[in-house]
């Protein structure tokens, strides 16, 4: 809402410096206060029972997002090259969108990520299935 609010603003306000109309009435609509939302993760059992019950071939996604943040679209367009297991870290730069690899939205999502053993000897039994 606040989103959808703040575009609507912008749009009346530019409404207003284009002299279509007087004043802008988004300007003193009071919005409900957002509470800070307390984020969980789950638990490392959690984790595995989501994982195991991934058919094979999704359950290194799980492992991607838990012990990397990687979101949906980029565990899926995780390619070979982008991992660099001498390194020990993931490079993040393009995404799986609609069955096809995407360049990530913004530079900012562009990154490179550490990693343990953990994440990569999954990634390494993956990619030896």
């Amino acid at each position: 809402m606040h989103t959808v609010y703040a575009v609507l603003r912008s749009l009346m306000q530019s409404a207003v410096e284009d002299q279509l109309i007087s004043a802008n009435p988004c300007s003193r609509v009071p919005l409900p206060r957002l509470d800070k939302r307390v984020v969980v993760p789950l638990t490392a059992d959690a984790i595995s029972s989501l994982a195991a019950g991934m058919p094979a071939r999704y359950e290194v996604a799980v492992w991607l997002a838990a012990g990397a943040g990687l979101r949906e679209g980029e565990a899926l367009g995780l390619t070979v090259p982008r991992v660099e297991f001498l390194a020990r870290r993931l490079v993040v730069v393009e995404q799986m969108q609609n069955k096809t690899l995407s360049p990530l939205k913004t530079r900012a999502s562009r990154r490179v990520i550490p990693v343990d053993d953990l994440v990569l000897n999954l990634v390494t039994t993956h990619m030896q299935r």
